[in-house]
């Protein structure tokens, strides 16, 4: 399937969905090797699918782990550049649990199963203070505890 991301003049439309898990206090996020910054888990959404099965589909693809989709927490309609290039991406991010006997390894960073580009880590609410998380209204929103419902607008 293909991913909904397309070029239009100069800019980039992307739709994403990433998940917000929570284990032993610490929250997991991933970041490309050749990135200074961290976000969330999660992909592209594909053609003629949901956000939910996005979402589930990418955490097996990556991690080969299973998991339960609590609630969606936030819409993002996110402005940036990347890598010279302008980006307008939609997201949704949802509140998730991993499906009950899933082993999840959260003492290391590591790299996931799909690319070995990507590398994956648990961290602290102490450590996402230091951490350089984008967007960064996502470790706003995880330090303050603010887990409510609500439509974001970002601009870089």
């Amino acid at each position: 399937m293909q991913d909904v991301k397309f070029k239009i003049q100069d800019m980039f439309f992307n739709y994403r969905v990433a998940g917000i898990l929570k284990q032993d206090g610490k929250y997991l996020f991933h970041k490309s090797i050749n990135d200074s910054f961290w976000s969330l888990v999660g992909g592209r959404v594909h053609v003629d699918e949901d956000s939910v099965s996005a979402l589930k589909r990418e955490y097996i693809e990556e991690l080969d782990l299973k998991v339960n989709i609590k609630q969606m927490l936030w819409s993002l309609e996110n402005f940036f550049t990347y890598e010279k290039s302008g980006y307008h991406e939609i997201s949704f991010i949802y509140e998730l649990t991993a499906v009950e006997g899933q082993c999840i390894n959260s003492n290391t960073a590591y790299t996931g199963l799909d690319d070995s580009r990507l590398i994956y880590q648990w961290f602290t609410i102490d450590e996402l203070e230091k951490l350089n998380i984008k967007p960064a209204i996502v470790k706003q929103k995880i330090l303050a505890g603010n887990f409510s419902r609500e439509h974001i607008v970002i601009r870089d």
